[in-house]
């Protein structure tokens, strides 16, 4: 019972924040399922004695509310793209976390010059990818990658991180749906696997199905970036779950509530992960390979020993 009345306090303590009280502000979408996994464990995972203010990233009052608690709350949490781009055009000076967001979308926002921010990747280190690959896939010796313009500054990161493992990147660049199956024709005959990264440009709504099934025909297996592309006819991929990223956000946000904001802008990439696998992909192409407990076992291990 009354750890019931704690939990229960916890909760109307940590909603109860107006704009003069509030020491954190959470700006989400409310009505994405997704960002309301990470708000549950964010917000459970926030230090018991912090005010926590919401505010709705679709608000037409948005503005006038973050320019109120501006100078008064002492972080900006701001849950998925439409925050960061609402947030990203107004003038702040509090310190901001831009969480549950892609790499891309972190080079396209503007502001960055003149606020103290960070950001937490929803997508997965290239070395994590890299070292999956090699644990999963151990016999490749080139891997096949396409970069849209927005994405080419990753070339020489990729390229250096590649070297650390035995297989080559064989990158392409392709800027439209014609020079995307014209670079994807030119690797089909070259690499053993498709590497897929969270690029807009390269991998869409219109684009996914024929970018999968086009590998899938000649046999070759995709390492994508999320879940969902597993479920599409990727045979495996690295990930981080809203509830893994909510609860590493909390702890950002913890730290700098207790130690004040670190002076230089910090990325971060996802702490905690788990590895899917399509098992009917891998049958179709004749691939052996082991089962997600395994390879997430092997992978956290092996991270591990290079820390």
């Amino acid at each position: 019972m009354l750890h019931a009345v704690a939990v229960l306090a916890l909760v109307l303590f940590s909603v109860a924040a107006t704009a003069s009280d509030a020491s954190v502000v959470l700006v989400y979408q409310g009505k994405s399922g997704y960002q309301n996994v990470f708000v549950a464990r964010f917000k459970e995972r926030l230090k018991l004695n912090t005010t926590l203010l919401e505010l709705d990233a679709d608000s037409d009052d948005l503005s006038a509310q973050l320019e109120q608690v501006d100078g008064t709350a002492r972080y900006i949490v701001a849950v998925g793209s439409r925050a960061a781009t609402r947030i990203d055009a107004i003038t702040l000076t509090t310190p901001t976390l831009y969480a549950l967001i892609t790499r891309e979308k972190h080079q396209t926002l503007t502001s960055g010059a003149n606020r103290r921010h960070s950001a937490l990747y929803v997508e997965q280190p290239f070395s994590r990818m890299a070292r999956l690959l090699s644990i999963a896939l151990p016999d490749v010796e080139k891997v096949g990658v396409v970069l849209s313009e927005r994405s080419l500054a990753l070339e020489d990161e990729l390229r250096a991180v590649s070297g650390r493992y035995p297989f080559e990147p064989v990158i392409r660049v392709a800027n439209g749906t014609d020079t995307l199956h014209s670079a994807l024709e030119s690797l089909y005959s070259e690499v053993q696997v498709l590497l897929s990264l969270p690029d807009s440009k390269i991998i869409n709504r219109r684009s996914v199905k024929n970018y999968l099934l086009g590998a899938y025909l000649r046999k070759i297996p995709v390492l994508g970036y999320s879940r969902t592309l597993v479920k599409a006819g990727a045979l495996l991929a690295v990930y981080s779950t809203p509830d893994q990223i909510g609860a590493q956000a909390a702890g950002i946000t913890n730290r700098v509530l207790e130690h004040g904001y670190p002076q230089e802008q910090l990325a971060y990439y996802p702490q905690e992960y788990l590895v899917a696998v399509n098992y009917q992909v891998a049958r179709a192409l004749g691939v052996d390979i082991a089962s997600e407990e395994v390879l997430l076992d092997m992978l956290r291990e092996q991270e591990a020993e290079t820390k």
